[in-house]
């Protein structure tokens, strides 16, 4: 049976829990918070007439002088005069160790690149669920980077066409490279799905099209897939995240 307190407060009775009877001293936050106020004195001090500084300036005081000086600086002058230390700095290199390294270490970009082109295909864990649903699908037999390239596969399966993940990539002429998501076999063209767009993904699209106008590209955005969706979701086992998308 609950148990009648006195707030220490308000003076008002409220009820409790036996259990609570030690612990209890006020019958809410707001008398608990305006007792802590009374006794610490919040509120009640007044701020000096006097500043800090005295009523003093950068001219009559050393130490504001300096404090100003400070404040004024930007953050590589306090780098450069040694005030701030930063936490990495990295190595210096000479102008002769830059140019060992020119010589000794080719050009590594596009095609040069030793991981060009590669996948992780056979790797069952690549991604897993860390990252949007991307990882091995075992009806599948291949990886995918996304729930929505999960359930366009199974579509592609369904209606019966052959296909091919990440069948190729195509080189942009020096500005990157570009793997589309699926080769449909039958229809003879590629496939890439776009939850969301971003400036390169933009940029990379525009570029395969300039430098590759006799390949057709098809794109699945968000009002694509909700069509695909209400068609196929109860044909396939359709993947969703905890919001149902």
């Amino acid at each position: 049976m609950p148990i009648q307190l006195t707030c220490q407060e308000c003076g008002k009775e409220y009820q409790k829990p036996p259990s609570r009877e030690k612990e209890s001293r006020f019958c809410s936050r707001s008398c608990q918070g305006k007792y802590q106020s009374r006794i610490k004195g919040l509120g009640t001090k007044i701020r000096p007439d006097t500043p800090w500084n005295k009523g003093k300036t950068a001219a009559e005081d050393e130490r504001i002088a300096t404090q100003t000086l400070k404040a004024g600086q930007t953050y590589q002058e306090k780098v450069v005069s040694g005030e701030i230390v930063p936490y990495w700095t990295g190595k210096r290199l000479t102008d002769e160790h830059r140019q060992k390294i020119r010589l000794n270490c080719p050009d590594r970009s596009g095609k040069k690149n030793s991981m060009y082109g590669r996948r992780g295909k056979d790797a069952p864990n690549y991604g897993g669920h860390l990252r949007g649903g991307q990882g091995y699908r075992s009806d599948l037999g291949h990886n995918v980077r996304s729930r929505w390239e999960a359930n366009f596969a199974r579509i592609l399966r369904v209606v019966g066409r052959n296909y091919h993940w990440d069948g190729k990539t195509f080189d942009l002429n020096g500005e990157g490279t570009y793997t589309p998501d699926f080769w449909d076999c039958k229809r003879k063209c590629w496939w890439e799905i776009k939850s969301v767009w971003t400036d390169r993904a933009r940029y990379k699209v525009e570029r395969f099209r300039f430098y590759y106008p006799d390949e057709e590209l098809r794109i699945v955005d968000k009002r694509f897939y909700e069509r695909l969706k209400r068609a196929f979701s109860h044909k396939i086992a359709w993947e969703t995240d905890k919001r149902g998308r």
